[in-house]
């Protein structure tokens, strides 16, 4: 036979699968902060749970079989865009696998990642026009006006972010994770840069994005008032978020919250009032 088309030997006898647990621990030890953002290792770990819940148990159980299971398992609000971020997280456990001799063979040497399944890509416009974004804005500057004491604090919250957002174009985790030291309002820029428990996507994102003269006043006013809070609420005078999470005594920025309270969460609802639907972080 040519070499050249000679097919590789699976068959080797050093593969020496170890059980499903044990592999965890070793491939999630590549994932522990420093060496990757905390919120890489939460979906490496969550895909390799996933593996253990459809029944792996050693590394031998890494099989077309397992990967057909994780494609067809079903879960509320499952998209194939979903999936496949999963199957990037297995695919890279199985790569890793097979390098260490714990598999024969990773299942996507047998049929690669693309051919899994079909991901639906986006029509048209994949951002929203000026005019839509406007609405939107809008549509929270009146509600911050027309509101009062807690609900007006969290409507100037949101309206702040989500102006930072369009008007910067700066990554939404940038965002979430600004602190007021990153701010120079009179200087007219705010300042990139990693914090602890956020870090940045690129080595070029650390940089200094300069504020353009509406967003200044939207700011301002949000700053005044960013510490105001319930009487019942623990607030922490040093605080260093621009966006805190008051329910959380304000020692965290506001990256997360209960359900229909999530940045997220409230940005779609009131985008959704405007008229503009689809509306997310990432589409300002």
């Amino acid at each position: 036979m040519n070499p050249s088309f000679a097919v590789p030997d699976y068959r080797a006898p050093d593969i020496c699968p170890i059980p499903w647990a044990d592999f965890q621990a070793e491939f999630l030890s590549l994932y522990a902060p420093p060496l990757r953002a905390p919120a890489t290792r939460a979906h490496m770990k969550f895909a390799l749970d996933l593996l253990a819940e459809l029944g792996a148990t050693t590394t031998a159980d890494l099989t077309v079989r397992l990967i057909a299971a994780v494609v067809t398992h079903q879960s509320p609000g499952r998209t194939n865009n979903t999936v496949l971020s999963r199957l990037r997280a297995v695919q890279a456990a199985a790569t890793y696998a097979e390098k260490m001799g714990y598999t024969r063979i990773s299942p996507f040497r047998i049929r690669r990642l693309s051919s899994w399944l079909r991901v639906s890509r986006p029509v048209g416009e994949k951002f929203h026009s000026r005019a839509e974004i406007r609405r939107v804005l809008d549509l929270m500057l009146a509600q911050r006006d027309a509101s009062h004491g807690w609900t007006k604090w969290r409507a100037g919250r949101l309206l702040a972010l989500a102006s930072v957002l369009c008007y910067t174009g700066v990554r939404a985790s940038e965002a979430l994770y600004l602190q007021i030291s990153d701010l120079d309002l009179d200087g007219g820029f705010l300042h990139v840069r990693e914090h602890e428990g956020h870090r940045l996507k690129t080595l070029a994102a650390d940089n200094v994005v300069p504020l353009p003269p509406p967003l200044i006043p939207i700011l301002k006013e949000w700053l005044a008032h960013r510490m105001d809070a319930p009487p019942d609420a623990k607030t922490d005078p040093a605080c260093p978020w621009v966006f805190p999470n008051i329910s959380r005594s304000a020692k965290a920025p506001w990256v997360q919250g209960s359900t229909g309270q999530r940045p997220l969460d409230r940005l779609k609802a009131v985008a959704s009032q405007a008229g503009v639907e689809g509306f997310t972080l990432l589409s300002c």
